[in-house]
């Protein structure tokens, strides 16, 4: 077993839509790997227990202030994650409380900006659209 926070946010994800049950731990297990096939399975996808950018994009949801839940509980490790502009990571103090506030918001604009030191253009927004998603979890997550 290992940690990611991707691994979190993905447990977030699939908790969210019924697909993952129990404590959510940023772990590698069975338990993740089951929960990826399960809704593997019910998108019609093939089964192989590995969350890729295909499976991240029906998970996940447009968030924006004002939301609330475990997407935005996802969101939130991701940013907390995320490095900077400067190559720090100034979002290690955001609280994970599924509520999407300000705090969040400029959390998700700091994030983006720092995507945006590798030439990716992301619109700064402060929004959680698909493409931040992507690219927060680097297009791909593993069991």
């Amino acid at each position: 077993e290992y940690y990611s926070p991707n691994l979190q946010a993905l447990q977030y994800l699939l908790r969210s839509r019924g697909f993952f049950k129990g404590t959510v731990n940023g772990l590698s297990g069975q338990k993740t790997t089951a929960s990826i096939k399960a809704f593997q399975r019910a998108k019609h996808l093939p089964i192989t227990g590995i969350a890729r950018q295909r499976e991240l994009q029906l998970l996940v949801v447009p968030l924006q202030p004002g939301a609330k839940g475990d997407q935005v509980r996802a969101a939130q490790i991701l940013a907390r994650a995320a490095y900077g502009a400067d190559g720090d990571c100034p979002n290690l103090g955001l609280e994970m409380d599924g509520y999407y506030g300000a705090e969040t918001e400029e959390a998700i604009r700091r994030a983006q900006k720092g995507l945006n030191q590798e030439s990716t253009l992301l619109t700064v927004n402060g929004i959680m659209m698909t493409r931040t998603w992507c690219l927060l979890m680097n297009g791909r997550v593993s069991q």
